[in-house]
């Protein structure tokens, strides 16, 4: 996510969405009643006194919706924002009339809220880290060389270049040992980066079997590393971009917040079976906790934002505002893993308190 520019005062934001990932931060952040304003295409009635058979055509305009429905459809890639129009700056008619805005990747949109909750700004300054901000460690190697270089927000910059010198006498019996000098040299560069830029996230890549075994090596040698492996056509530093124009990065920001929902479901659970809780789950319950100011923290389903609609949703928000104005952290925890799962069974909702309740 880039965000363009943020005016928190007048509660607008502009941004432009980057991966498929940035869609659904989306589809949490938008709700009714906001004004959704980018870049869209309207088919126009052209004579419209005639009645039998009028002529159309689609103009590409600007146009802002009050928000009515929001739809992220993942297998279509897209975000559709259905409402009516409050702006239509080339002046087409059509103010007043519904219209679904397809949210595209890569193309800027703003978004205007009377009111913007302390998660959702959280959300989005997570999702624009996420995509600009994270060093990676990117390692592609095969039988002949090895190219490092850090991902940062400016891209991947080329480090280092290891040549293997390995004979390519499969019989030859210094090859076991090559290779060791080989892998040994590539850890002690990617040991630098990890000290430089602390991180400990690093991606084998390249093609064949070399990356694999470089990958089992490092996780061995260097405990701390967390190491992704994945195949690319070469080990020269074209490879960089092919793993740029993948959405493989995206999938290791993903793991890496699911590792963090994880710890924060576990220290729950830890808790909840404490003789003296200072946790509470369920709707009802964390409610009560919040109208004492009792909760410390909060979880959050994702899947508490789509029960029950717009209605609901406000319910759930309007808990957040609570307990975000006494002081409390709230966490969302996303769906599709087994911390999500526990936190389902309990309700969808469970909190930390600072006292039992």
């Amino acid at each position: 996510m880039k965000i363009i520019s943020f005016d928190e005062k007048g509660g607008e934001v502009t941004l432009k969405p980057e991966t498929l990932e940035d869609f659904f931060h989306l589809y949490f952040i938008i709700e009714k009643e906001d004004l959704v304003r980018a870049e869209t295409k309207r088919k126009i009635s052209l004579n419209k006194e005639i009645q039998r058979k009028p002529q159309t055509k689609i103009v590409s305009t600007t146009l802002s919706v009050k928000v009515e429905t929001v739809e992220y459809h993942e297998y279509m890639k897209s975000l559709r924002i259905k409402g009516r129009v409050v702006e239509d700056p080339q002046n087409l008619g059509i103010k007043g009339a519904y219209h679904t805005l397809n949210l595209k990747l890569h193309k800027p949109l703003t978004l205007k809220k009377k009111k913007w909750f302390n998660y959702q700004i959280e959300r989005l300054r997570k999702a624009e880290k996420e995509t600009l901000e994270q060093p990676i460690i990117i390692s592609v190697a095969d039988m002949d060389q090895c190219n490092i270089g850090i991902l940062t927000g400016k891209g991947i910059n080329r480090v280092s270049t290891i040549y293997s010198h390995l004979s390519h006498n499969k019989m030859n019996k210094e090859r076991v040992s090559e290779k060791r000098k080989y892998f040994s040299e590539i850890k002690k560069e990617i040991m630098k980066l990890i000290s430089s830029h602390d991180t400990e996230k690093v991606v084998v890549a390249g093609p064949g079997f070399v990356k694999e075994e470089l990958a089992f090596y490092l996780k061995k040698e260097i405990k701390e590393v967390k190491v992704w492996v994945y195949s690319t056509t070469s080990a020269t530093t074209a490879a960089f971009q092919e793993i740029l124009k993948s959405n493989y990065l995206q999938k290791i920001f993903k793991e890496m917040k699911v590792f963090e929902e994880n710890k924060e479901v576990q220290e729950f659970l830890k808790e909840l079976v404490k003789r003296e809780k200072k946790v509470t789950y369920g709707l009802k319950q964390v409610k009560e906790a919040a109208n004492l100011g009792a909760v410390k923290k909060i979880l959050v389903s994702e899947t508490m934002f789509r029960k029950g609609g717009f209605d609901f949703r406000e319910e759930i928000e309007t808990l957040i505002e609570k307990v975000e104005k006494k002081g409390g952290k709230v966490v969302i925890i996303s769906e599709g893993h087994e911390a999500s799962n526990y936190l389902k069974s309990l309700g969808g909702i469970a909190a930390f308190l600072r006292f039992p309740v």
